[in-house]
This record gives C-alpha cells, structure tokens and sequence, in this order.
C-alpha cells in the first residue's frame, strides 16, 4: 500500500513540476514568435496520459485490495 501510494504521490509531483516547466518553454516559445500549435498539443497528450497513469495505478490499487490472491503474491507472508 505504502509504494503504491508512493507511486501516486511520486507522479503527481512529476504533474505539477512537468507542467511548470512547460509553462515556461511555451512561454519562451511564444515570447520569439514560435508557433505554439505543437506545444498545445504535446501538452494535451501530456496531461492525459499522466491523468491515465493515474487512473491504472488507482484501478491496480483497488484490484490489489479485493483480490487475495493478488495481494499474498505482493505481500509477506
């Protein structure tokens, strides 16, 4: 339970960081007159596929914890 939170924790920092720092390249981007179409779109992608990892580690959290089988074959004994 405690990795899987970890894991949780872990990715919505890398979230928040990773968008900060996007932010701040699209803003360099757009200060130079760059188009900034790509961007929009890499950032898109971005954000849902964190927003999935999210939702697969939640949905492995749950199956870990319903599933005995599953949860002795992670745990000690």
């Amino acid at each position: 339970m405690g990795f899987l939170g970890g894991v949780i924790v872990l990715t919505l920092v890398d979230m928040y960081f990773g968008s900060r720092l996007s932010d701040v390249v699209h803003a360099a981007f757009a200060q130079h007159g760059q188009s900034t179409a790509a961007y929009d779109e890499a950032h898109r992608k971005a954000r849902y596929q964190n927003i999935g990892s999210l939702l697969w580690t939640a949905a492995w959290l749950l199956y870990w914890r319903s599933s005995e089988r599953v949860r002795l074959t992670f745990t000690q004994s």
